[in-house]
């Protein structure tokens, strides 16, 4: 198996971004980003995402130069506007330009629309907890789970994640999972290296349970966590991810790609 060393992984990354027409220093941070998720054990948001990434440009669906603002401040809230291009960035800006409003005001509500891909949500929420806030994410996207008691794709994979700060104030106590019973990303690891997927975690196109990752591409669904618990916990990120937005949800199933239609 080659190994390359992160930094040469890095650079290779961003130059393929650049390629593709996104500016180099956009290009640097969704290749550290990348890297980073791999460094941290989590390949299925690692460098694997790099042909998705790269189709999506091409589809169209994507505009690898855009750039993210803040559209709108009310008080203690606020919404960033991805331009639909890159999520880390877009998610970047929305978790700067939200500590500081909730350094203003005590608390502070974020949100993020018309983005792509965010990757891992945990740095984000551990870059809360380290400037001494409580942080608290959700995330969505395109059909990809079955409800409890379903077999058809209704939610995204919603994650949600929380990070507190620790006495220690880089290490602060964090969580990051999909309300999936496994996030897509590890379904795709699995394929690509021709191992099943935990019993459990997904059903084929017919509704019957499958450790076969090809079933889930070829039109199957992912289980929630923890049977209904789970959905319940899916259908929160889905309601508050797309709501506080301003997104209907009834356009879920025409969605884009990325976060929101």
């Amino acid at each position: 198996m080659p190994i390359c060393h992160a930094d040469q992984l890095r650079g290779l990354m961003a130059g393929l971004f650049e390629a593709v027409g996104t500016p180099a220093d956009t290009a640097r941070f969704i290749a550290n980003a990348l890297v980073a998720a791999n460094l941290t054990g989590h390949d299925s948001h690692g460098v694997i995402r790099i042909l998705q990434y790269i189709e999506v440009v091409e589809s169209g669906a994507l505009v690898p130069d855009a750039v993210a603002e803040v559209v709108a401040v009310d008080g203690a809230t606020l919404r960033v506007d991805g331009k639909w291009g890159w999520g880390q960035p877009a998610f970047q800006l929305a978790t700067l330009e939200t500590i500081a409003l909730a350094r203003q005001f005590g608390i502070a509500i974020g949100t993020v629309e018309h983005c792509f891909h965010v990757g891992r949500v945990a740095p984000y929420v551990e870059m809360i907890a380290r400037a001494g806030m409580v942080g608290i994410a959700m995330a969505n996207a395109g059909p990809a789970v079955a409800p409890y008691g379903a077999r058809t794709r209704v939610m995204g994979t919603n994650p949600i994640a929380w990070a507190v700060p620790g006495n220690d104030a880089e290490h602060p106590f964090a969580l990051d999972i999909a309300t999936a019973q496994i996030a897509e990303g590890k379904v795709r690891v699995a394929r690509n290296k021709g191992v099943p997927v935990p019993a459990g975690a997904i059903v084929n196109l017919d509704g019957a349970p499958s450790v076969d990752p090809n079933d889930f591409y070829d039109g199957g669904a992912l289980m929630a966590f923890g049977g209904h618990k789970g959905s319940g916990f899916s259908m929160l990120a889905q309601l508050l991810g797309r709501g506080l937005a301003g997104m209907t949800q009834e356009r879920l199933l025409g969605h884009r790609g990325g976060n929101g239609p």
